[in-house]
């Protein structure tokens, strides 16, 4: 990604996303349209400026979701109804899942993406209930505590588990959480996680 200069989003995935979309073969390519509809799929060698062009109608400079600020989108947007709309649905849809996530307990998601959404939002009406879900974190009871089992519980990949001691350990700091933090969401995600490790810990060597 470095030596071509990746100007786009990129993540690395274990395979079950292209079991998902049926992909058979790689390289793989989708092209996705400005309303979100996958309007193009094939090897990317056959993806050319005709089929691409078409598919920019409408689209931002950037992915709605990757903009440094929603009033610089919405005011690129000002002679656009249609886009304005659909960028103000995306916030209320962002702002939504953030509120969500802080009913359900999930307190890493909501400093992750609450305080990133507050910065997009800047002066925008939705940006002062989003800093109060934020700042309430310090209110709630071991809540530092919640992140830092909630992060360990991601570190924990078991596709790059190799040794049966890697996953005991694994294991044995699953059960930490659970025991430490009974009723919360770090106890939700290491029960799930454990779950998992339990089905693949007789495979490891």
């Amino acid at each position: 990604m470095k030596r071509f200069k990746v100007q786009y989003p990129y993540a690395y995935e274990a395979g079950k996303l292209s079991n998902h979309f049926g992909v058979r073969g790689i390289p793989a390519a989708a092209l996705v349209d400005a309303d979100g509809k996958v309007v193009w799929s094939g090897h990317p060698a056959e993806l050319n400026g005709k089929i691409i062009e078409p598919a920019l109608k409408g689209a931002l400079k950037k992915p709605i979701f990757d903009v440094p600020s929603f009033e610089g989108a919405l005011d690129d947007a000002k002679s656009d109804a249609e886009l304005q709309a659909k960028i103000r649905a995306h916030i209320d849809g962002r702002v939504a899942r953030v509120k969500a996530a802080h009913e359900a307990g999930n307190l890493l998601f909501v400093r992750e993406q609450g305080t990133r959404l507050h910065k997009q939002l800047g002066k925008l009406e939705q940006a002062a209930a989003v800093k109060e879900l934020v700042d309430g974190i310090a209110k709630v009871e071991n809540g530092e505590k919640i992140i830092a089992a909630q992060e360990s519980v991601q570190k924990i990949d078991i596709d790059k588990l190799k040794k049966k001691k890697d996953g005991e350990k694994a294991l044995d700091e699953l059960k930490r959480i659970v025991k430490e933090l009974p009723d919360t969401y770090a106890e939700t995600m290491a029960r799930a996680k454990m779950e998992e490790l339990v089905r693949v810990l007789p495979g490891l060597k």
